[in-house]
């Protein structure tokens, strides 16, 4: 089967932030947010379902955001990913193809099924994550769900395009970026929570010797490498039982808490507005 992920980094440049770590427009801020609440109150059956322009426009726009995590295609992939409460990019891959499925049951008009696939969904803790969501981008006072430790990931910058590094952290995924100022800011072209990160490093360099977190992957133009680089870890991480579905699928999440966030003004490299709520976002990962 063809991977949805990326296959090669991306062309342009990140100059204010790292790849997967930018930041949302107000108009996409709303939209999105209106989506998530409309999508939570037919999960929960305070809503009918029925094919409306709103409605479809809600399961097609969360359903967007699931393949951005999964796909890890988009500029700001793991701003939504936060977002959400950290999902794995596997239960995002399955989150989003159950709401394919239930578009398709609901643009036939059929509420049964539609309802019988939303509830599907509970087995990947959906309206754990649709929570999340509405938490963290509350107009006033915003709570991001609290951040798992133990990350591996791919991280880049777009001074150098052609090379990635492995990085593993037994922190919170901020930990896992390094302070450069030479250079473009690091970010993500990928990353799982793990259970137990010294395994994981060890793990890691056994596949990848001195390329860890010392020496660059090259990821030469015009192939797959990064591809076969994700496809390795990810597999190495599933033979070894390490990686972590979701926080709500932890063997052991601790105590939740919530992060409250600082809602200064944000501009992106084009001069457009970032709605206020979405600022902490970005100071996480500058601390």
């Amino acid at each position: 089967m063809q991977s949805t992920r990326i296959a090669q980094p991306p062309a342009r440049r990140y100059e204010k932030f790292g790849f997967g770590l930018g930041g949302i427009t107000s108009r996409s801020w709303e939209e999105r947010r209106r989506s998530v609440q409309l999508l939570r109150e037919i999960y929960d059956r305070q809503a009918a379902p029925s094919w409306t322009d709103a409605q479809a426009k809600a399961v097609s726009t969360v359903r967007g955001m699931f393949w951005n995590i999964r796909s890890e295609n988009s500029y700001d992939w793991f701003t939504l990913s936060r977002f959400f409460g950290l999902p794995s990019g596997k239960v995002a891959g399955k989150t989003q193809k159950k709401l394919r499925e239930a578009a398709e049951w609901l643009s036939r008009g059929d509420q049964g099924e539609f309802e019988a696939a939303l509830d599907e969904l509970e087995e990947f803790a959906f309206g754990e994550m649709l929570d999340a969501y509405l938490a963290a981008t509350r107009p006033r006072s915003p709570e991001f769900h609290a951040e798992p430790h133990g990350w591996v990931a791919l991280i880049w910058t777009s001074s150098s395009r052609d090379e990635t590094k492995v990085v593993a952290s037994a922190g919170r995924p901020q930990t896992l970026l390094p302070k450069n100022e030479n250079c473009d800011p690091y970010g993500l072209l990928a990353a799982w929570n793990v259970s137990d990160a010294h395994h994981a490093r060890e793990e890691l360099g056994a596949m990848f010797h001195d390329f860890l977190e010392i020496e660059a992957l090259p990821i030469p133009r015009g192939t797959a490498r990064l591809l076969e680089i994700k496809h390795s870890i990810e597999a190495m991480l599933y033979r070894e039982d390490l990686l972590v579905l979701s926080p709500w699928h932890a063997r052991d999440t601790g105590p939740e808490t919530a992060v409250p966030a600082p809602a200064p003004e944000q501009l992106d490299d084009n001069g457009r507005v970032f709605a206020a709520s979405v600022s902490d976002v970005f100071s996480a990962f500058r601390r």
